[in-house]
């Protein structure tokens, strides 16, 4: 039976593979590449449903906030239907180039969506009882599984620091056999990974979401191995070549699953890893709270301080206001990169950050006050952190809020 916090795991990388959303506009998104992102070139057209949030470096985000996000995130495409009808290629959009280029690249940082780090992070973080060590899973590197890491091998290969982040060296060092017998041993939500190699600087990680397929063969001296051009384990990932697959392939999504064969996955120099939290099933309990809250200065200065604090990822802060009659509501969605630094884990919330300057409180006026969080695991489902908290558009006695 697959440990439930495997499931989750997997359940929410599917869960952002199969978002469909379809875009009002033409427009183009163009990454080139600089600054640790990957280059990338996508077209999408006005009308077309699209399969999940879309290979971006830069504006990360996840089941929950996608679709919110994506409103208004781009500019049209400039150009004519003849101009997007040409661009199948980087080579081709360069040679456009003008406001179609320059509108292309600031897309590519303004449109939500993940990259194949981003998207595994999340989906983990989604189960998982975040500790301070997911935080240093920012680049694909850190997916190495070298003692102190925060992801630690599947199998019995070793690592050897002398070989730093070459996988395809410290695949070579253990051997077909000894890494077969690795992915052999993969379970839905653990991951591969590779990073560098002698020739390229690729770096990629997808989720497993399989229970592998094995079969072996016997040698002529009747040793018995496994047969790794046969064997397979299933794939879900957030792919580089995302542009490949939207503009010439006929599924329209760049999170897909595919079968990879042992034999495949060595050649590539895929590390099979996983979190100790899956291995041990240790979930953790939940524990989101406020700090120093203070509330009724609402009233008074249209603002409220103290923070929500969490062991988990804080995806977005809600405040909900009513008179008796009106609803009014104040969300705001955290980021899920800062500065394009890949900082996934917002365990910590300032709540001076919610904007109430556009209310107009009334004297003499009722009005109940609510606040909701929304935390990783939890499959967008609120927390109600403060509870009808009742003020008066006239009190002006200082009160802390304490749960």
């Amino acid at each position: 039976m697959l440990n439930p916090l495997r499931k989750k795991v997997v359940d929410y990388m599917k869960k952002m593979a199969t978002i469909e959303w379809t875009p009002d506009d033409n427009f183009v998104t163009y990454n080139p590449g600089k600054g640790g992102c990957t280059s990338q070139l996508c077209v999408y057209r006005k009308g077309v449903t699209y399969f999940g949030p879309p290979y971006i470096n830069g504006n990360m985000t996840n089941a929950e906030t996608f679709n919110e996000k994506r409103v208004g995130a781009y500019i049209p495409f400039p150009g004519t239907e003849e101009d997007l009808d040409k661009i199948d290629s980087v080579a081709a959009l360069k040679a456009i180039g003008g406001e179609i280029l320059e509108t292309s690249i600031q897309n590519a940082f303004t449109f939500p969506g993940n990259d194949c780090m981003g998207a595994v992070q999340i989906a983990w973080n989604s189960a998982i009882n975040n500790n301070e060590k997911m935080q240093q899973l920012q680049f694909c590197k850190n997916t190495v599984p070298f003692e102190g890491a925060c992801v630690i091998p599947v199998g019995e290969y070793v690592c050897n620091k002398e070989h730093g982040y070459n996988t395809d060296l410290i695949c070579a060092e253990n051997g077909e056999q000894v890494m077969a017998r690795a992915y052999a041993q993969l379970r839905p939500g653990d991951a591969v990974t590779h990073v560098k190699s002698i020739k390229s600087n690729a770096r990629h990680i997808r989720l497993v979401v399989g229970e592998p397929y094995v079969e072996y063969k016997t040698l002529e001296n009747g040793e018995k191995i496994i047969n790794m051009d046969i064997s397979y384990v299933k794939l879900l990932d957030q792919a580089g070549g995302a542009a490949r697959r939207y503009i010439k392939g006929p599924i329209k999504a760049s999170m897909q699953e595919h079968e990879w064969k042992f034999i495949d996955l060595y050649k590539g120099a895929d590390l099979p890893i996983t979190l100790p939290e899956l291995v041990s099933g240790d979930n953790g309990e939940e524990n989101t709270y406020l700090e120093d809250a203070v509330i009724d200065t609402l009233f008074t200065e249209k603002k409220i301080s103290g923070k929500i604090k969490s062991n988990r990822q804080i995806i977005f802060a809600r405040a909900e206001i009513t008179d008796g009659a009106t609803i009014y509501t104040i969300k705001d969605i955290l980021p899920m990169a800062i500065n394009y630094k890949r900082s996934y884990h917002n365990p910590e919330y300032d709540l001076e950050n919610l904007d109430f300057s556009c209310f107009n409180f009334k004297e003499n006026t009722q009005y109940t006050f609510n606040l909701f969080v929304c935390t990783s695991g939890n499959e967008g489902k609120e927390i109600n952190l403060v509870k009808d908290f009742k003020c008066a558009g006239e009190y002006r006695n200082s009160f802390r809020y304490d749960l």
